[in-house]
This record gives structure tokens, C-alpha cells and sequence, in this order.
């Protein structure tokens, strides 16, 4: 069965998303050059500090890139002209655990926060599980998102609404998805998609929700084996199992029957686990059971050897969405496009409103001039250049040592935090995980999940707050926002 690019039938009784943000407002209703102007000339507002910083540094790049028609070549910033290849990928799974927040928020919400993961992260394709769409709700979502989001959905699963449901979602602000091609093979459990990656060569990625139940598990991986048209360069999504016992904690092995038929998958699809095959010893998980503590690494993305050879940046983190499961991800680096530098490094906006860096940039100034009104006699050591590229030297070296100090507190306790769940789940060598280690990693993993929560709600705060103020006054934001895109 093929899916078409985030279509469904039509339905006028159908609800609406309510209280968007004006960031997702200026998004969807904007001009797409006003997108590409924050994209490509201005840092990322939701971005925090450290990522700015990175951001604003290859901007430079991207402008030269620009006149040359290909992409800057940053990892994860990578953008070529329309209908080209990306010098990277990035790939991503996400179980949302259903359509709406709950908490008596809108349904809609969710998919909002989507939409901000996919843009904040530069995420190129996002594969979804547990998605419960309906054709009326992607009807919906594709009228909001349609400008920057395409939906690739199982049209006409009996089962969407109530359970199951896979998807992919397409950031169009990064990639053409016009030949794009999904295809369902288990309504509701797989969906998989083709895209163009280089010259002549198309990327097929399986996206999949295998069932819970043991048995069930099991005679999906043979059915899925049976009903696979061609063998997938990647796959990825929520397996439900896990074929090592260090995957689990406390460890323990899966039934053999469901281990077996899954493994049969991958040896016939030259498929290997590219997290495990990074971290052969490392524990970390994705999932956690919230009346045990128990915890498991549910969540894979598997390919084959090829890609695994061009894959790197293997990751997994707290989306920020509300959900019980982690997102993983990997960056995929397309090995037929020239290399190219990351850019110049430019001065991070956000310290031009330093209180403490003005003072440092007055002060180096001052002793610019100093320095230079010092010359009587110019010699090849000493000259206003040499003094002038000194200041510089100087003013790099002082904005790089304060934009890591200013980093939020909340970003703090967050790596603090990490770095605690990371030791307790890895003792050193020969180190036992006793009844107490498991506890206490369960408890780091719930604080590092809600403050990721906290964190990423006041991001979407602040872009709302600037973007309120901005509305208010007649600027080229507030122009550009209610102008006709362009064709």
C-alpha cells in the first residue's frame, strides 16, 4: 500500500489545534523568507547559549554556500539547492505515547512541541510511534504544518485512533520531500520510506511499533520479514525488546522466541544495532517503568554496514515532549559530497547585551588605541596591524571563556545530572548495579526528565515573549508574517 505525502480524505467535521504560539503563528503563516532568514543570517532564538554560539559560527559558511547552491557542510546544519543531496542526515525515533499531552491540555499541544523538537534539533526525518492518527487528525495536522512538516501516515488503520500508529514526519525546512515514497506494510506496526540521497541511489528507512505482548512480538518480525519488499538501509522505532540482557535493568534476557525472529531479521537484512556496535559496554536506556524503576533500551536504530561506516553522532536524550520514552538519533554523512569547512567563527549576538563582556570589549578597545598611538618607529613586529590583530586574538578568546560561563543554570544541573545517571549505570569495572544504584538511577532519570521538560517549555516561553513584543509594533517581522508566501 502507498502512502501519499501527508494527505487524507477531507472531513469539515473536524476539530481545531488551540492556543498555538506566535512562533508556531509566524511559522505557518509567514513568509518562507523570513524561515530562511532566521535560519540561514541570524542565530536560533530557541537555541540555548552553547548552541548559538555554534549556529551563529558557521553562518558565514552558509552565505558563501549559498552563492555556490550547496549546503555549508556543518553536521546537522547541513542545506543543498532544492532537489540536491545533504551533506548529512539526521535521523531520529520518538514514541510520543499517543496523540494528546493529557493533562487536560489540548490534543493538538503535542504536536506543536513536535514541531519545535524538529526545528530546534535540525532533525531531517523524525520517525513516530504510537501516533493514534486518524485521517481527520492528519488532515488537521497538514493544514497547520503543511508549509514545513510533511506527514507520511498509514492511511486507514483500523487501528489508529485506539492504539498503535507509525509515521514519518519530514522537516521540508531542510530537505525536498517531493519524491518522497512511503509504503505500509503492517497497518498501524510498519511504514517504510524511500527518499532520494545521492546521485542514482535512493535511502529506504523502515520505521516500526512492534507489539508488547511476547507472542505477538514474535510473529511480527516474521510476518514483517515475509511482507518486506526490498532490504532497508536503516531501521528504527520502538521493538519492544531487546536482544542483549545489558539492555535491561535489572538485566535480563527477552523470551528466545522473540530475540530469535528479530536477529533472523536483521542477518537477512544486514541490519546491526549501530548504538551497541558505538557503546559495546555502555548502559543507557530509553525507556523507564514508571511503578518499578525498571528501565530498557526499547528504542534502536539499526543499518547496515554501509551506513554504519557514514553514520556518527549516536544519541540518546529526553525530548521534551510529553512521553514515557527517550528519542534517539544518529547523523548520517553523505560521503559523495565534497568536503566543506564549518566556516568562520563570528561573536555570539546574545553577548552583545552582556553587561560583563561590554565592559571587557571597551577595555581591550581602549588598549587597542593605546597600543597603537605607542608606535613612533613601524617595523615588521610592531605595527598597527600586528597591534590590531592581537585585539582581535584577544576580544575571540574573551567571548569564547564568557559564553561558556553563561550557560543556564537549568543546562547545568542537566549535565550534572546526566553525568550522575551516567555513572551510576556504569560502575567501574567488575561493578555490580545493586537494588539501591537502581533506585537512585531511577530517581536521577525522573529529575532529568522533568527538568528537560521545564527547560524546553521555557524556550518556547521566551520565543513567545520576543515574538509578542515584536507583534506590537509595525516592524519586517510583523510585515513579512502576514505577507503572501511565495510560490
Amino acid at each position: 500500500m502507498v502512502v501519499t505525502r501527508g494527505t487524507a480524505p477531507t472531513t469539515e467535521n473536524h476539530t481545531t489545534l488551540t492556543n498555538p504560539s506566535n512562533t508556531d503563528i509566524l511559522e505557518l503563516t509567514g513568509n518562507r523568507r523570513l524561515a530562511a532568514a532566521g535560519r540561514d543570517g541570524a542565530p536560533n532564538a530557541e537555541a540555548g547559549p552553547g548552541e548559538r554560539d555554534r549556529e551563529i559560527g558557521s553562518n558565514a559558511a552558509h552565505g558563501e554556500a549559498r552563492e555556490r547552491g550547496v549546503g555549508a557542510g556543518v553536521p546537522g546544519d547541513a542545506r543543498s539547492c532544492r532537489g540536491g543531496t545533504r551533506t548529512r542526515l539526521n535521523l531520529a525515533s520518538l514514541n510520543v505515547n499517543g496523540y494528546a499531552t493529557g493533562g487536560g491540555e489540548p490534543a493538538g499541544n503535542k504536536w506543536l512541541m513536535i514541531n519545535q523538537l524538529i526545528r530546534d534539533e535540525k532533525i531531517c526525518i523524525l520517525a513516530l510511534q504510537e501516533t493514534h492518527l486518524t485521517p481527520m487528525r492528519v488532515t488537521e495536522l497538514t493544514d497547520l504544518f503543511g508549509q514545513y512538516l510533511s506527514i507520511h501516515c498509514g492511511d486507514g488503520d483500523p487501528t489508529g485512533a485506539r492504539a498503535g500508529g507509525v509515521a514519518f514526519v519530514i522537516n521540508k525546512r531542510r530537505m525536498n520531500d517531493e519524491a518522497c515514497v512511503a509504503t505500509l506494510l503492517i497497518p498501524g506496526r510498519a511504514l517504510l520510506l524511500r527518499i532520494p540521497w545521492t546521485d542514482g541511489r535512493m535511502l529506504t528507512i523502515l520505521n516500526v511499533y512492534a507489539p508488547n505482548t511476547a507472542s505477538e512480538n514474535a510473529e511480527f518480525w516474521k510476518t514483517l520479514r515475509e511482507r518486506m519488499p526490498q532490504k532497508p538501509d536503516v531501521m528504527m522505532g520502538d521493538f519492544n525488546v531487546v536482544e542483549d540482557s545489558v539492555d535491561r535493568l535489572p538485566a535480563r534476557c527477552d523470551q528466545t522466541r522473540q530475540t530469535s525472529e528479530l536477529r533472523a531479521l536483521c542477518r537477512e537484512m544486514n541490519l546491526q544495532d549501530g548504538w551497541r556496535a558505538t557503546n559495546m559496554t555502555q548502559r543507557e536506556f530509553t525507556y523507564m517503568h514508571g511503578a518499578t524503576g525498571s528501565q530498557s533500551r526499547l528504542d534502536r536504530i539499526y543499518g547496515t554496514t554501509r551506513i554504519l561506516k557514514d553514520a556518527s553522532v549516536w544519541l540518546i536524550r529526553e525530548a521534551g515532549v510529553p512521553t514515557n520514552h527517550k528519542m534517539v538519533s544518529v547523523s548520517i554523512a553523505n560521503r559523495a559530497e565534497p568536503f566543506k569547512g564549518v566556516g568562520r567563527w563570528s561573536l555570539p549576538a546574545h553577548l552583545l547585551e552582556d553587561k560583563e563582556m561590554i565592559a571587557t570589549m571597551k577595555r581591550l578597545g581602549e588598549e587597542l588605541v593605546a597600543g597603537i598611538n605607542e608606535i613612533v618607529d613601524r617595523t615588521e613586529e610592531r605595527n598597527p596591524q600586528m597591534v590590531y590583530a592581537a585585539f582581535k586574538n584577544k576580544l575571540r578568546q574573551a567571548a569564547r571563556e564568557r559564553a561558556k560561563t553563561k550557560i543556564p543554570k537549568i543546562q547545568k544541573r542537566l549535565e550534572h545530572l546526566r553525568l550522575d545517571l551516567k555513572a551510576t549505570l556504569n560502575p567501574s569495572e567488575g561493578g555490580q548495579i545493586d537494588v539501591d544504584a537502581r533506585t537512585h538511577a531511577a530517581i536521577l532519570q525522573e529529575r532529568i526528565t522533568r527538568l528537560e521538560t521545564k527547560f524546553f517549555g521555557m524556550k518556547r516561553r521566551t520565543v513567545e515573549e520576543a515574538h509578542w513584543e515584536r507583534d506590537e509594533k509595525i516592524t519586517k517581522q510583523w510585515i513579512r508574517k502576514f505577507a503572501t508566501p511565495p510560490p
